[in-house]
């Protein structure tokens, strides 16, 4: 049996799926798992023996898509197609070109006649990673309370140490990484207060690592300014040495995107920063971890998330971070 993956486009998306492959995993152990990525988030999964099979989805390009389903479906053959996006036209156009007795599916407009079998993608059903446990839940399997996961390969794990060990980490400090980015500005915490959390660390004899894209270099520039001590500059890093530093630390901080996920994915403690998004669909999922939110008072999260004018990110204290990074750290 071939059962047919096909994953979502962006880094914290895609692991939320984690919990419903290992639930597949367990259901059917003698199974193929063909994995369909988009191309951003492939790293995350270059190192997960789950998977028999992989192939990188291009940029989104429909004639492209269904080109590659069709050579796809030559290639695996699958008996099941599990489609997690719950409103993509060329995904659910793919899903079907790939086949399968089975293809399960969320009801939306752009995905009707696709799918053989149907559940809805919806805030009601909890987390999303919840919403696809109910998707593959539609195959009458077991579903356990899994949490996301991905492997680390040694090699970057490796990478990761002699990052740290360049620049004089003693890892018999406690290890705090803070994440600074955010796919939107508006979820995104202060550099000041990313600063005033990672200086007040390293008086406690902590070390403190900076993770995010290459456009985060400005920021970090920011909060490392005129610290006494070294921060380790992780922003541009390969994302699998990010996953790999993230696996390292005793703690992470961040907000609602990639790295916080990806944290919790190699169990690491989080405190998660949020703002216009909601934690209870898109938070830490089944890990240990400290949420933050203040929306009181915010004109944005009136209008919605995608808004303009949020000033909920910015009520949040370094004082409160830094305590819930302290409350985390394993005694």
């Amino acid at each position: 049996m071939t059962i047919a993956l096909l994953n979502l486009n962006h880094l914290g998306d895609s692991l939320f799926p984690t919990p419903a492959i290992e639930a597949l995993r367990e259901a059917y152990p003698g199974a193929r798992l063909a994995h369909w990525m988009a191309r951003p988030t492939t790293p995350l999964f270059a190192a997960d023996p789950r998977f028999a099979l992989t192939a990188e989805r291009p940029p989104r390009e429909l004639r492209a898509w269904i080109r590659q389903a069709l050579e796809l479906r030559r290639r695996w053959r699958p008996d099941i197609v599990v489609g997690f996006c719950d409103n993509s036209l060329g995904l659910s156009l793919a899903a079907r070109i790939l086949g399968g007795r089975r293809r399960l599916g969320y009801r939306h407009p752009s995905t009707r006649g696709f799918f053989t079998h149907y559940t809805r993608f919806s805030p009601a059903q909890g987390h999303m990673a919840d919403s696809h446990l109910a998707l593959v839940g539609l195959l009458g399997i077991p579903i356990p309370a899994n949490s996301l996961s991905m492997c680390v390969a040694p090699s970057s794990l490796e990478e990761a140490r002699a990052l740290l060990a360049t620049n004089g980490v003693d890892r018999g400090r406690p290890l705090l990484t803070l994440s600074l980015g955010a796919s939107r500005d508006n979820k995104k915490w202060p550099p000041d207060r990313f600063r005033e959390v990672a200086l007040a660390w390293q008086q406690d004899g902590g070390a403190v690592a900076l993770v995010g894209g290459p456009q985060d270099q400005p920021f970090a520039e920011q909060v490392g300014a005129g610290s006494p001590k070294r921060m380790v500059n992780g922003c541009g890093l390969r994302i699998d040495q990010s996953a790999a530093l993230l696996k390292l630390s005793d703690v992470t901080v961040s907000a609602d995107t990639g790295p916080l996920h990806m944290a919790v994915a190699v169990g690491t403690p989080v405190v998660a920063l949020f703002g216009p998004t909601d934690p209870e669909r898109t938070g830490p999922y089944h890990c240990v971890s400290t949420v933050l939110r203040r929306m009181e008072g915010c004109p944005g999260c009136k209008l919605g998330p995608k808004a303009e004018g949020h000033t909920c990110m910015a009520a949040l204290e370094a004082g409160e971070v830094l305590d819930a990074a302290r409350g985390l750290l394993t005694p």
